[in-house]
């Protein structure tokens, strides 16, 4: 199966919000609470957020699908960070079926190659602290452990880890 990496846009809105909140359902439970979880992809994970997203020039999505059938499979989106040199990656999903045949590094490196064009110096993201698999693929890619917050999802806060690079390693 080959798979091809795409920008979004608008009209993307409902498969990508489909996409989102599948992987969180496939991510997460065993890692949070059920009821958090399902009130986390209704109240945040809609079409409405992804059409704002994608009518921003600042906060790219890219699809991951396959070819042929161009069946969305991952995606990542990212935004300005809190700095004017910060770049935030706000998602980075792909289906565990998908998960260990270089597709993450696909996304990633369309981040990368962004982050270099628009002049960013520095990455952020923010993982769940159990989410041992996304932390060891993010550490692959250089980031490292600065900071944790809590994350409010459901009626619960969770612990993330605020992870970073520099855009130039």
């Amino acid at each position: 199966m080959q798979f091809n990496v795409r920008r979004c846009g608008l009209g993307d809105e409902n498969v990508l919000s489909l996409i989102a909140r599948a992987t969180i359902l496939e991510t997460y439970p065993g890692l949070s609470n059920g009821e958090d979880i399902y009130s986390y992809v209704l109240q945040e994970l809609g079409p409405e957020e992804f059409r704002e997203y994608l009518g921003r020039e600042d906060a790219p999505v890219w699809a991951l699908e396959t070819e042929p059938g161009k069946a969305m499979v991952g995606y990542a989106l990212v935004h300005p960070g809190t700095s004017a040199t910060e770049l935030e990656v706000h998602r980075l999903y792909l289906f565990y079926r998908f998960h260990g045949l270089g597709l993450g590094k696909r996304l990633m490196e369309a981040i990368l190659l962004y982050a270099r064009e628009q002049g960013f110096d520095l990455l952020t993201l923010r993982v769940h602290e159990l989410n041992e698999a996304a932390i060891a693929f993010y550490e692959r890619y250089g980031f490292k452990t600065a900071d944790s917050e809590p994350f409010h999802a459901g009626e619960r806060d969770y612990r993330v880890l605020v992870m970073q690079r520099k855009v130039a390693e």
